[in-house]
């Protein structure tokens, strides 16, 4: 009887690899448990992002920072800090600015624009962040002259 078993797995399974089943027979020439192969491999997927950066920073008058969205969606809620350090400041309100920037599409840019009042050497910086999380900073220098700043830096 054992022989009989065996013939028969072993033409079931003959059967199987020309039809293209992925069936196997057991010991016995009883046709097994299928099982299937799962890929467990995880994928992430990375949403579109801004990313916020300040471009040049300039004078005349007043101070001009650009922000920059170099990111692939637009950035929203954009709050844009301007402080002024070292400088006399005719009005001391005049040492702190904030504006708020409702939208930067992406890989376009807007320019901020600050009136100041004072005397003397001063360090700019300038920082930006939006609602999505990006932020970026940075610094120059410049001589304040009454509402002019020279020599930006």
């Amino acid at each position: 009887m054992k022989n009989i078993w065996l013939m028969k797995g072993f033409v079931v399974g003959i059967i199987a690899l020309f039809v293209g089943g992925s069936v196997v027979p057991n010991i016995h020439g009883d046709i097994g448990n299928i099982t299937n192969a799962t890929d467990t491999t995880a994928t992430t997927i990375i949403a579109p992002q801004p990313v916020l950066e300040i471009g040049t920073i300039t004078g005349g008058f007043g101070i001009k920072a650009q922000i920059k969205n170099i990111g692939t969606a637009n950035a929203t809620n954009i709050s844009v800090n301007i402080t002024l350090y070292g400088a006399w400041m005719i009005l001391p309100l005049l040492e702190h600015y904030h504006v708020i920037l409702p939208n930067v599409d992406a890989g376009l840019c807007e320019n901020v624009t600050v009136i100041v009042f004072g005397l003397g050497k001063t360090t700019i910086n300038v920082n930006a962040t939006c609602a999505e999380g990006s932020s970026a900073t940075k610094t120059a220098t410049g001589k304040i002259f009454l509402f002019f700043m020279l020599g930006v830096k």
